[in-house]
């Protein structure tokens, strides 16, 4: 049986390339840290900031939907650190959660699964990215 190992990251989804540098600048301030991965030029759709938080980490993006999040995009996600996200849908599913999409290669070079969960909050479950944990 596989099982989540750890929280891994909140993330912040943004609309506009302008609410993420706005989002960016208020969690800089918040934490008192710059971010420590950085991803897309100033004004693109797809840019993305990571911040350190102990073992997880505060994700902004900006960006347009993509194949592989066929789960309706919010503001905030919940992402969860899996090493074998195959089995970990196989074992939720068999314990009767709802999760209707397989286990797909990511747009951002991870392998993993996405769902809505039952309030809506969009959810990421598989292998961390490079900024990792």
């Amino acid at each position: 049986m596989s099982e989540i190992e750890k929280f891994l990251a909140v993330r912040v989804v943004c609309a506009t390339p302008e609410k993420f540098e706005e989002a960016v600048r208020f969690y800089r301030g918040l934490l008192g840290r710059d971010e420590g991965l950085r991803f897309g030029q100033p004004g693109d759709v797809q840019q993305g900031a990571f911040f350190s938080l102990g073992d997880a980490q505060l994700i902004v993006t900006c960006e347009e939907v993509t194949p592989e999040a066929a789960v309706e995009q919010g503001a905030a996600w919940l992402c969860f650190h899996s090493q074998d996200p195959e089995q970990l849908l196989a074992d939720a599913r068999g314990r009767g959660a709802a999760l209707p999409n397989d286990v797909v290669d990511t747009s951002f070079g991870t392998r993993g699964f996405f769902a809505n969960e039952p309030t809506g909050l969009p959810i990421y479950v598989g292998t961390p990215w490079s900024a990792g944990v």
